[in-house]
C-alpha cells in the first residue's frame, strides 16, 4: 500500500530537484513491454510469393498508400465536419482491414484531425470491436504520442469514460510522464490502491520517468512502497538502458541498495540485447555472477566475432581470471576453420595464443 510519506516524497522529489524536464526531440520510446508497429497491408495488397505487394507500383496498380488513400475517402473519415463519435466510429471500421492507424490517418492527411477528443471516440469504437493486445500498435503508438503533447487533457477525458482505468494506460502515462513529469507523478499519488488499472499506470510512470532522466527515476524508485518497487523495476531498468545505454545504469547500480541490483540487472537483460555486441556481450559477463551464462552471451559473441574478430578476440584475451569459465565457454563456440583463418591472418594476435595455445 503506497503511505503518505510515500505520496509526498515522490511528488517533493521531483518538484524540488531544479531538474529541466525537456523532452527530446527524437524521443521515440516504446510503451512498456511493446515491440515497434509492424508494416501491414490492407485487403488487395496480398503479397506475392516473391515478397512484393501484387499491387505493388511495379507491377502497374495503386501503390498501397494509395489503396488507404481511396478506402478513407470513400468511408468518409476525411470528412472536416464529422463530429468526434462520427469521426471515431468510421476510422475504426476502416481498421477491420489489415492496414494500420498510422497508415491510414497518414494517407487519409488525418494528422491534424486526430485530436484527443477524436482519439477517446475511436478509442471507444476500436474495443467494441476486439480485444486490444499489448503489442497493438493502433492503441499504443498514439497513445503515447498523445501522452507526450496532451497528457493532461487525455487522461481527463479517458477518465470520463472509464473512472476505473483503461487497457494500455500504461502507454498514455509513460508519454506524459516524459513530457510534464511532475503533474503525471501528482495524477498517480492521487490514486487509490483499488484503482482497476494501477499497476500499469506505475508501469508507465517509471518507464516514462527512466526515459527522461535514468538517475532521477532511480531514485524515484527507492521512494516507493516494496511491493511498488518489485512491479515496477523491470519498466524502470528496461526503460533507462534503452534510453541511456548500459555504462550509464551501471553507474546506477553503484548507487542502489543491495536488494534491488540482482532484480534489475536481470531486468535489464531484453533491453541491454538492443545494443551492439560489442557493448552488451561485455556487460552481460560483467554481470554473469548475477544472471549467469546466458544464451543472449553465446549469441552475442557469436554475431561479435563474425563481425569483427579481432576485436571480439582481444576483449576476450584481456578477460580477468574470475571470467575463465566464460572464456572458455566462447572459446568453444568458434569453429576450427574459423579458428585456423583467424591464426592465419594475426599470428601475432593475442587472441591467437588462446586459439592456439600449443604454440
Amino acid at each position: 500500500m503506497k503511505s503518505p510519506v510515500i505520496i509526498c516524497s515522490l511528488v517533493s522529489l521531483l518538484a524540488g530537484a531544479g531538474i529541466g524536464w525537456i523532452i527530446h526531440p527524437d524521443a521515440r520510446p516504446a510503451a512498456a513491454g511493446t515491440a515497434a508497429g509492424k508494416t501491414a497491408t490492407l485487403p488487395g495488397l496480398e503479397k506475392t510469393e516473391g515478397g512484393a505487394a501484387a499491387g505493388s507500383p511495379a507491377s502497374g496498380q495503386q501503390s498501397a498508400a494509395d489503396l488507404i488513400k481511396a478506402a478513407v475517402e470513400a468511408s468518409g473519415a476525411s470528412n472536416d465536419r464529422l463530429d468526434d463519435a462520427a469521426f471515431g466510429a468510421k476510422l475504426a471500421a476502416l481498421l477491420t482491414g489489415k492496414g494500420t492507424l498510422e497508415e491510414i490517418v497518414e494517407a487519409g492527411g488525418m494528422k491534424a484531425r486526430l485530436t484527443p477528443g477524436r482519439f477517446v471516440a475511436f478509442y471507444k469504437a476500436y474495443t467494441m470491436k476486439k480485444q486490444v493486445s499489448s503489442g497493438d500498435m493502433n492503441i499504443n503508438t498514439p497513445l503515447l504520442k498523445l501522452g507526450q503533447e496532451h497528457g493532461r487533457e487525455m487522461i481527463a477525458l479517458m477518465t470520463k469514460d472509464y473512472p476505473d482505468g483503461f487497457n494500455r494506460i500504461d502507454s498514455l502515462i509513460h508519454g506524459w510522464a516524459m513530457s510534464e513529469p511532475e503533474l503525471a507523478v501528482e495524477w498517480f499519488n492521487k490514486l487509490e490502491d483499488k484503482y482497476g488499472h494501477y499497476e500499469s499506470a506505475l508501469q508507465g510512470l517509471i518507464w516514462g520517468l527512466a526515459a527522461k532522466d535514468g538517475p532521477m527515476a532511480g531514485k524515484v524508485l527507492l521512494t516507493l512502497s516494496p511491493a511498488d518497487q518489485s512491479k515496477a523495476v523491470f519498466g524502470f531498468a528496461s526503460s533507462f538502458v534503452d534510453r541511456h545505454g548500459l555504462q550509464a545504469f551501471d553507474d546506477w547500480l553503484k548507487t542502489a541498495p543491495a536488494s534491488l541490483t540482482s532484480h534489475a540487472v536481470n531486468s535489464a537483460v531484453q533491453f541491454a540485447c538492443y545494443k551492439p555486441p560489442q557493448e552488451y556481450v561485455p556487460w552481460l559477463t560483467t554481470h554473469s555472477q548475477i544472471i549467469g551464462i546466458r544464451g543472449e552471451l553465446r549469441g552475442g559473441f557469436d554475431q561479435w566475432f563474425g563481425a569483427s574478430a579481432p576485436q571480439a578476440m582481444e576483449w576476450l584475451a584481456k578477460l580477468p581470471p574470475e571470467n575463465d569459465a566464460v572464456r572458455s565457454l566462447l572459446l568453444s563456440r568458434i569453429k576450427p576453420e574459423a579458428a585456423q583463418r583467424f591464426i592465419a591472418e594475426n599470428p601475432s594476435h593475442p587472441g591467437t595464443a588462446l586459439l592456439n595455445p600449443a604454440k
